[in-house]
């Protein structure tokens, strides 16, 4: 995240990102933080001459030990607590820090988070068109306190940050925040402004009230700190789209496993988690951003070899969401190598494979709108030989693709390995897993699981290899460092509470080589926030 030039102005440009990113913290943390006051936990916390095991935390609590292992991990990413023994049952013990003992006398400030979750989502609804007549905001969401130690004005930014993700996210998504932008310092009419009036109308009293936005006399303009908000609006889609888990996280540390908790209803296979679309739309953002030419670096050499009959006959990306990465993988073929220039004589196919069916239709259309050859299968990361068959079905052979995924390979489902086969220990130390139903999983069984994973792919892959764009978690220190400046608690939040995998760079490929699989090409992406990689491209193939 960098400002303009002009130090002044890259003063005001890099307060409003730390406010941001206190606002995707807040989102992250405001319910566990008021259910777990709500039992006395940090009351037991506050009064403990030394670190308590967090097993018996749950216990004295009636919590769920892996989700509020969870809870503790991401409260030790704001450097609140610090955690001794990792994620690893009966060894993680836990206490606060100075910072946290500061912070604990604005636990008052995320009282009725969960019903805030449930107002920024009422407002989502209303940008869609659907909701009740009720006021969607109220004097409390629009009340900012000024001033304030740095502590209190973290924690308010926080207590407010689900309902200005929608906010933002509704307006950005609708059109309006970019209209603002082009009309500059003159403004534009209100009923000039696109999306659904009643929605837009207090989307605007949010963001007004923040100074983001002037509104006289029917119109309205974007203040300086509103044009960066204008600029930052897609940091703030990830938070509205797992809304619906972090409304619930909360409650989840103290209730029993709901049967479909995962967030997945059976009868009809939609999410009820996530909203899915919107999370592909941000997962595009990032893709184009960080992740398209370093992608294509690693894949374009591979369609200059000769013989041309040599080269992948497909390319099966896993997990395609809305067709992106085939999309742009087609293009740059096309038009940048040898086998591009003979596409008549040796076409190539483009095939996204899905467990959602919404991205799945969504990758169908998406190719068939741009003219690209191929099409969509119903498939799971976690059993390539189900991908195998389909493909062949498809008059594919399945060791003749090149295999490609982004950001899936955490997002798997977990398949309980079978016995320790005596593989050397390089699990994450800071680790906290839970699967989709919040049951905790232990870092080396995770870890075999991995491997377990690498190597049924493995035959597959000896002709082309296969292409991983994955993310990463990072150390809770590194995060707390990083406060104000990466919302890196919401990255953990997102995918721990929704059963996603998420490990660190050097665990990934680790268990990688532990399936006899070497890095070809390799990326690091993404490493200025913390010093760490935060996302990887591997050319993985048998060593």
């Amino acid at each position: 995240m960098t400002g303009p030039g002009d130090p002044l102005l890259a003063g005001l440009y890099a307060s409003v990102w730390r406010t941001v990113c206190w606002h995707l913290d807040g989102a992250a943390i405001g319910t566990s933080v008021e259910a777990m006051e709500s039992r006395g936990l940090f009351e037991a916390l506050r009064e403990a001459s030394a670190p308590l095991a967090a097993d018996e935390l749950a216990s004295r609590a009636g919590a769920r030990p892996g989700l509020l292992d969870v809870a503790l991990r991401l409260l030790a990413d704001q450097g609140f607590v610090s955690r001794e023994g990792g994620g690893e049952p009966g060894r993680s013990r836990v206490r606060l820090t100075a910072t946290g003992l500061d912070w604990l006398r604005t636990l008052g400030t995320y009282s009725g988070a969960a019903a805030r979750i449930d107002r920024a989502r009422a407002l989502l609804r209303a940008f869609a068109g659907d909701g009740a007549a009720r006021p969607l905001v109220g004097a409390d969401d629009l009340a900012i306190e000024p001033g304030g130690e740095l502590i209190e004005r973290r924690a308010r930014a926080h207590r407010h940050g689900p309902l200005v993700a929608a906010a933002v996210t509704g307006l950005d998504r609708c059109g309006a925040l970019a209209r603002l932008a082009e009309a500059g310092a003159r403004g534009c009419p209100d009923e000039e402004l696109p999306g659904r009036g009643r929605a837009v109308s207090a989307a605007l009293e949010v963001l007004a009230a923040r100074g983001w936005l002037k509104r006289e006399a029917g119109r309205t303009s974007l203040t300086f700190e509103g044009r960066v908000v204008s600029e930052v609006a897609p940091q703030y889609w990830y938070a509205a789209s797992y809304l619906p888990t972090l409304g619930r996280a909360g409650r989840r540390i103290f209730t029993a496993p709901a049967a479909r908790e995962s967030g997945v209803d059976d009868h009809d296979g939609v999410e009820r988690h996530v909203d899915r679309a919107l999370d592909i739309a941000f997962s595009g953002v990032v893709f184009r951003r960080a992740c398209l030419e370093p992608l294509l670096s690693a894949v374009l050499p591979l369609f200059e070899s000769e013989p041309l009959e040599s080269q992948p006959a497909a390319i099966v990306d896993t997990g395609s969401g809305d067709g992106t990465l085939l999309v742009e993988l087609y293009r740059a073929i096309r038009e940048r190598t040898a086998r591009g220039r003979r596409l008549d004589a040796v076409p190539i196919r483009m095939v996204g494979v899905e467990y959602n069916e919404v991205a799945r239709v969504e990758t169908e259309r998406r190719l068939r709108a741009e003219g690209v050859p191929g099409g969509s299968a119903r498939g799971d990361i976690a059993n390539p030989d189900a991908i195998a068959a389909t493909l062949r079905e498809r008059g594919l052979d399945p060791h003749d693709v090149l295999h490609v995924s982004k950001s899936v390979i955490h997002n798997r489902r977990f398949v309980p390995p079978g016995l320790d086969d005596g593989l050397p220990t390089f699990g994450d130390p800071d680790g906290v897993f839970v699967d989709a139903a919040g049951e905790r999983i232990a870092v080396r069984r995770l870890e075999l699981d991995l491997v377990q994973l690498f190597r049924r792919y493995r035959p597959f892959t000896a002709r082309h290899g296969m292409v991983v764009v994955e993310a990463h978690a990072v150390p809770p220190e590194a995060i707390a460092a990083a406060i104000g400046r990466a919302p890196l608690t919401l990255v953990d939040a997102c995918h721990a509470l929704s059963g996603q995998l998420l490990v660190e760079a050097p665990v990934f490929r680790a268990a990688a080589r532990a399936a006899g699989l070497a890095s070809a090409c390799s990326r690091d992406l993404d490493t200025a926030a913390v010093g760490r990689p935060l996302l990887t491209i591997d050319h993985f193939r048998p060593v």
